[in-house]
Formats: structure tokens, sequence, C-alpha cells
């Protein structure tokens, strides 16, 4: 491990006992809270305690964060910041500029509706709900003042960029995501709640494809799906989305194409799942299923792209239509721009040649009726 996965594993570690501490004070508070619980009495007495920590918690993280970008590129060799930022500007406030006190009241007042509304049992479950809002929504509060603050910390410093770091486990989104790389510390950093990425500093931009000291922050998402046992793989992307990457479809795609999913009913009646996801003129999809269906692009009223008008399926639909057949999903897999690993055409213009041979002796084998897709 070089220098630099240290300091970031060292800083994953501390932040994680920062997140910990945070929620163990709050099973603290929560503790004992049932349906006949008032939401009034208990925010008179608790309420205070859970914003204090919530809010030395965020102050904490800031404060490693800004350490922890100091020692990143004190290790590559930049010179001392020319400006300083105060990290406690970010702590009792969350990613979208609410207040601490706000998500703790908007948290509670789940559970105040109930209580003043329903039943014994409904209050119950709000209280249940309020918990794990609270949870969640400090976790990643306290995720959100950490990478402000680191953000805040580079730009102190000229040249400096970041690469995303992903702490595995991790979720799928996360994966697509790891290794990117932004050209300046303000650039927009994607999140869901409780996610816990993080940003590593770079000094020499120039460098950092060709020094050794950052091969390491790059992440191999199939290297990561690989050492995961089946079920976890599964687990991580679905039962029919692991099963695509096993077959030799892309990550990446089979991640992205859940963004443009939508239900559509082909000319026989039958519901499929599709995806809209890489069927403009710059999706990798198209390409494929240009050269595969002779499809050919329609600009749709009312959008500003241009699209295919056939629907690409889904790797879950690919697996249901085909019946399990591995040979005819994978081809479905190919002509829909999953199986990215060869050209479009099969012609060994990239990607393994072997690969290439396979897929299209599984063409011959399966015949055209599959090339035919589902017309919008």
């Amino acid at each position: 491990m070089n220098q630099l996965r240290r300091i970031d594993a060292r800083s994953t570690a501390l932040r994680q006992q920062i997140v910990r501490r945070y929620l163990r004070r709050l099973r603290q508070e929560t503790r004992g809270v049932s349906g006949h619980t008032s939401p009034v009495t208990w925010w008179n007495k608790h309420s205070t305690n859970i914003i204090d920590a919530l809010t030395f918690a965020q102050l904490e993280a800031a404060i490693l964060a800004d350490e922890t970008v100091s020692l990143e590129l004190e290790t590559q060799g930049a010179p001392p910041p020319g400006l300083y930022y105060d990290p406690r500007v970010v702590a009792g406030r969350t990613g979208d500029g609410n207040t601490v006190h706000g998500l703790v009241a908007a948290g509670v007042s789940k559970a105040a509706t109930a209580y003043d509304n329903g039943t014994v049992e409904e209050a119950a479950a709000a209280w249940e709900q309020t918990k794990r809002f609270l949870a969640l929504a400090g976790t990643t509060a306290i995720a959100d003042a950490s990478r402000t603050s680191s953000a805040a910390s580079m730009l102190t410093r000229p040249r400096t960029k970041y690469i995303r770091m992903v702490n595995p486990p991790t979720c799928s989104r996360c994966l697509v995501l790891a290794g990117k790389t932004a050209s300046r510390p303000t650039v927009g950093f994607k999140r869901h709640p409780g996610c816990d990425c993080a940003m590593v500093a770079v000094y020499d931009w120039d460098r950092r494809k060709r020094d050794p000291m950052y091969s390491s922050l790059y992440f191999d998402n199939n290297a990561y799906f690989n050492s995961l046992s089946e079920a976890d793989q599964d687990k991580l992307l679905g039962k029919a989305g692991a099963q695509a990457v096993r077959d030799g479809a892309d990550f990446n795609q089979v991640v992205n194409a859940n963004r443009g999913m939508t239900t559509v009913t082909d000319k026989v009646g039958k519901k499929r799942k599709v995806t809209t996801e890489g069927t403009t003129k710059r999706g990798m999809a198209s390409k494929y299923m240009q050269a595969q269906m002779g499809a050919r692009f329609k600009k749709t009223p009312g959008s500003k792209y241009t699209r295919l008008p056939v629907a690409r399926l889904t790797p879950e639909e690919i697996y249901k239509v085909t019946g399990g057949d591995t040979n005819k999903a994978r081809v479905l897999l190919h002509q829909y721009g999953y199986l990215t690993g060869v050209d479009p055409r099969l012609e060994g213009l990239w990607g393994d040649p072997e690969l290439a041979g396979e897929v299209a002796r599984l063409y011959d084998k399966t015949g055209t009726a599959l090339r035919r897709g589902i017309r919008l």
C-alpha cells in the first residue's frame, strides 16, 4: 500500500469512528421510545443532545478532512497553502444548506404527526421511521461536512484537483463513479443518502497517469465484482444484472441502464422493461443497435435529444425474453450494447478477437429473429 492509500485508509477509519459515536448517542437518546412517547416531551428533553452530537461530529469530520488534504498534498510535494479556512464553518449545516436543527426537527415531525392523529401502533412505527431517518440523514450530513471541508481545503492550494475514492463494501452507483477525476475542487460530488465516498487531493494533475503513486487510487470495478461471492454479486446488481456481468457485460453499462428505465408494451401486448440510457447519438448502446438491428435515429417530439426509435432491453428483460438461455442472452447483451468487450459489427476493431468470433457464432446459431427489437 502506497502513502496516499495509507493516508486515505487512516482518514476513513477515523471518520467511521466519528459516525459510530454519533449513532451511539442517537441510540441513547431514542432508547425506550414507543407509541406512548410524546414527541413534544421527548423533544424538550433530548433534541438538543442529538443536535449537539451531530454538529460536533460534523466539526470533527471537517477538521479531519482538512488535515487529510494537507497530508496528501505534503506527500506529493505540494507547497504550503497560501490561504487558510476555518473548518467550523461547515458544522451545523447539511449538504443542501439546511440547519442540523431543521434536520432533526424534520425527523421528529413524522412521529409527531402519527402521535397526534394515529393509533399507538402507528405512532410506534413512526418513531422507528424517525430513528432510521436520523441515523441515515445524520450519517450523510457528517460525510457532506467532510467532503465540503476537503473541497475548501483544496481551494486554498493552487493546481489542486481530486480523484473520487470509494470505501468498499459499496453500492453499484458509487462503483461506477469510483476513480473519476475532477478538474477542480468545486466540481459537484454526486452522492446518495449514506454515501461515504471521499475525495483524494491531487497536486500535479499532469503527473497522475504516469506516477505509480496514483495508480492505486483508480478502481477496477470488474476486479471488485469478481472478488465477491455470487450471492453478494446478486445483492450488488440484482440477479439479472450480476448474471449479465458474469456473461461478459460491461459493469458500467449494466448499472447505468437503470437511469432511464421504464416499461413499454410491445406489439403483441406484452410489457417489457426497457431503458433509454445510451440510445442517443453519443450513447454507446446506439452504435451496437445500429450495427445489429439497422436502427436509425429519430427526433422525438418534445425532447432535445435524437434517439433510436427501438427500445433497449434491460438485462432483466433480456434474461426473461431468452428464458435463461445463455447463448441467446449473450447475443442480446451484445445487440443492446452491454457486451462492449468487442466492437458493434464484430470486425475485431477492438477487444478480444476470440470473444468476437464466439459472439458471431452465437448470432449464426440463434438466427435473426432476435435482431428485430421492440419498436416504440
